[in-house]
């Protein structure tokens, strides 16, 4: 992912996601109802048509790309209204491929995550990781085999990208203080 791209992404994504959670006080309420109104309007595209992550202006204008980049949007989006959250992922599950995955999540005062699941609307603490479980569509008798077959992928390890202030730039900023994230 590297560093965050310099556009000036903030007002766009304000002006367009403002009016979703407007009238909403909680901020775990506000990223429930924005993380489901953008995958809702985001269309997921194999990760052979994009070989970069985007930057937030031109998602915002394509709303396509992989689960990364719908990931990385959403936490712009969120990251643009002061919503606490967070861009996590697995590079490879523990027992299914070597392909990873990314999701958004949001960050409660105690820093836990809340994810959502598939198709629900609603975040919860621990939750089940979106696309890590797929039903099993046949009854498998796994008892004469060396192995378990499981139809939860399951993480070895899970990363959280992050972004820190350089306190070349902002020595001043009070972290005790929620009003350093409404921006100006």
């Amino acid at each position: 992912m590297g560093d965050e791209p310099l556009t000036e992404w903030r007002d766009a994504l304000r002006e367009r996601y403002l009016p979703v959670i407007r009238g909403i006080d909680s901020p775990k309420e506000a990223f429930d109802r924005l993380y489901t109104h953008i995958v809702r309007n985001f269309k997921l595209v194999d990760g052979s048509d994009f070989s970069v992550i985007a930057d937030p202006l031109t998602v915002h204008r394509t709303l396509r790309g992989t689960c990364s980049t719908r990931s990385m949007y959403i936490v712009y989006a969120a990251r643009s209204l002061a919503i606490p959250a967070a861009y996590e992922y697995v590079d490879f599950w523990a027992n299914y491929s070597n392909a990873g995955h990314s999701w958004a999540a949001y960050i409660d005062s105690r820093h836990a995550p809340y994810v959502v699941f598939d198709r629900d609307t609603v975040s919860v603490k621990g939750g089940i990781i979106d696309a890590s479980y797929f039903p099993k569509t046949t009854a498998f008798d796994d008892t004469d085999t060396p192995f378990h077959i499981d139809s939860l992928k399951r993480a070895a390890r899970i990363k959280r990208l992050g972004f820190s202030v350089n306190r070349k730039t902002c020595p001043k900023v009070d972290f005790n203080d929620p009003d350093h994230l409404r921006g100006g």
